[in-house]
């Protein structure tokens, strides 16, 4: 499995949609989600909600259209930034797969991340359809996994702010506990079910 880095933006670009992200979250002028701790806070839909965000999402979708060789059948961009508090697990809340079967996203970071910074981090190989028979079996169908149950080491993903990379989802993975700093990030949600399966998976975060 390779995760290789593209550049997205450059410095100034991120610098501003940092600034607009801490606009937005302060005035809470648009629904948020926020985690237990109160670490990661999320702008689902950004692309509609915050529209300087609209052209990063259309690079992200254009990048996972050339990558996966179609277009999505729905998308939308998730932006969030992560901060230090105590008990938190990072960005997604600990070790998980997204799904079973296929399914890739696109995480564009809008911050340097360095090893203390919370970076994206997952287990390479863990893809693959043998560990994953193993895991539906082991954990019931759940796609969430007991951080002392990895199998690691873990991959960091340490990049510079602009930098991104495709991903296939159902590999274990997870933003690390953020020790310094804060993280900001932006993940393109693709979609490639029909019917009801993607009515539901629309209705579900339309909501947020």
């Amino acid at each position: 499995m390779t995760t290789d880095i593209v550049r997205f933006l450059d410095a100034p670009a991120c610098a501003t949609l940092r600034a607009t992200v801490d606009r937005t979250l302060a005035a809470n002028a648009v629904s948020l989600w926020r985690d237990e701790c109160d670490s990661d806070v999320r702008i689902y839909n950004a692309e509609r909600k915050v529209p300087e965000f609209r052209p990063l999402f259309e690079s992200m979708l254009a990048h996972y259209t050339a990558k996966r060789g179609t277009a999505p059948n729905h998308a939308f961009l998730m932006v969030n930034r992560v901060t230090p508090k105590p008990g938190n697990q990072g960005s997604g809340n600990g070790w998980h797969r997204d799904t079973w079967i296929s399914q890739h996203k696109v995480f564009v970071f809008l911050s340097d991340v360095g090893e203390a910074n919370g970076p994206f981090e997952y287990i390479p190989g863990s893809n693959s359809p043998v560990a994953k028979v193993r895991d539906v079996v082991r954990y019931r169908r759940s796609l969430r996994v007991p951080e002392d149950h990895v199998r690691g080491p873990g991959t960091l993903l340490t990049v510079t702010a602009g930098e991104g990379v495709f991903f296939d989802t159902t590999t274990l993975h997870r933003g690390s506990p953020i020790r310094e700093g804060e993280r900001y990030a932006a993940t393109l949600y693709a979609f490639d079910a029909r019917g009801k399966k993607l009515q539901r998976s629309r209705e579900r975060f339309d909501a947020m």
